[in-house]
């Protein structure tokens, strides 16, 4: 089980293990063996759907990462966080997620400044966050307002 974490989040190869395409499972948008990428070369097995002892559970956070990339992930934790809100609980494929949660304009900056920091410290995180990304402080600025005006939490009124 370590062994599938490990790879999940190292961005590593499909581990050996059978694959599951039972789609009346209502756990199958938390199990491992049915949202994994298939490798070239993949096992698939008749799992039953009822009382599945092969069930592999994968935390929202590993889900969030294969499907936003690791930097999105942290970010949108980092967010989560300024404004109290339980990362685990946000339903971000809901249309408008980000207007859940409020914050003031003190902690939108201070999380701003934050991410501009992260983006420019960080060659991975502006490869993912960056169409063109360069470690250059004004585009990474642009691309946080711009990020923070579509995505960022509604002001306190």
């Amino acid at each position: 089980m370590e062994q599938v974490y490990q790879n999940i989040e190292q961005g590593g190869n499909m581990p050996d293990i059978s694959m599951c395409l039972n789609k009346k499972c209502k756990k199958r948008n938390t199990c491992y063996r049915f949202i994994a990428e298939p490798d070239r070369w993949q096992s698939y097995g008749g799992f039953n759907e009822k009382d599945c002892e092969h069930y592999i559970k994968i935390e929202k956070e590993v889900r969030m990462q294969e499907k936003f990339g690791k930097h999105l992930t942290i970010i949108l934790k980092r967010m989560c966080k300024a404004v109290g809100a339980d990362f685990s609980k946000v339903k971000f494929k809901s249309q408008n997620w980000f207007k859940k949660y409020k914050w003031t304009e003190e902690e939108e900056d201070k999380f701003r400044v934050w991410l501009v920091n992260y983006i420019y410290t960080n060659t991975d995180a502006r490869k993912e966050f960056l169409a063109i990304p360069l470690k250059n402080k004004k585009r990474i600025k642009n691309a946080v307002s711009m990020f923070l005006m579509s995505y960022g939490w509604v002001y306190k009124k």
